[in-house]
């Protein structure tokens, strides 16, 4: 599965390209020094299991198996606009993340959008004033993956007994 920063900048391509603002997007929590004028947080949210995961099983020695395990997942990101233009450009946003060419962008990385949601108003007070914000919730589906080299059992001896009212049955059984 791909990184969940990996994601986040896909996002990221895909938000500046929409608004022809390279630079626009930023990432939540990387210590970066507040952009002047108007920007975009991308902040990652959660990663839902859906459904099972399915294993398959190849071999890679005579003595070892490799176990690569599959699941559909759901990712969610929060993406917050910040600035006099907020609100138009998550609307913008909202409706961009389904233009073909952003399509594109995410079946490149074998992600696929999911849901977007309604656009919100979340303006913070300030010491001196507002500051504008809006925020969108952007739900994409991805494959997650995982890999493991597994011991296999080269041979087997079960032996048991069974007792009968008619006597004692004495069962072994060799698996070489």
């Amino acid at each position: 599965m791909q990184p969940v920063l990996a994601i986040a900048n896909v996002l990221r391509v895909a938000i500046d390209s929409i608004l022809a603002q390279p630079g626009y997007a930023i990432y939540a929590k990387q210590n970066y020094p507040r952009p002047a004028g108007d920007y975009a947080v991308i902040d990652f949210l959660a990663d839902n299991q859906r459904g099972w995961e399915q294993s398959e099983w190849t071999d890679e020695s005579p003595d070892t198996s490799k176990e690569t395990i599959r699941g559909y997942r759901e990712l969610g990101f929060t993406i917050t606009a910040v600035g006099a233009t907020s609100i138009d450009n998550s609307r913008k946003i909202r409706t961009g993340l389904t233009r073909e060419s952003i399509i594109e962008l995410f079946k490149a990385m074998n992600i696929g959008l999911l849901t977007r949601s309604s656009v919100r108003e979340v303006s913070t007070p300030l010491d001196n004033g507002w500051e504008e914000r809006s925020v969108l919730d952007v739900t994409v589906s991805a494959i997650g993956t995982d890999e493991d080299i597994v011991g296999v059992i080269l041979s087997a001896f079960i032996s048991g007994t069974f007792e009968f009212p008619s006597g004692i049955y004495l069962q072994e059984i060799n698996i070489p």
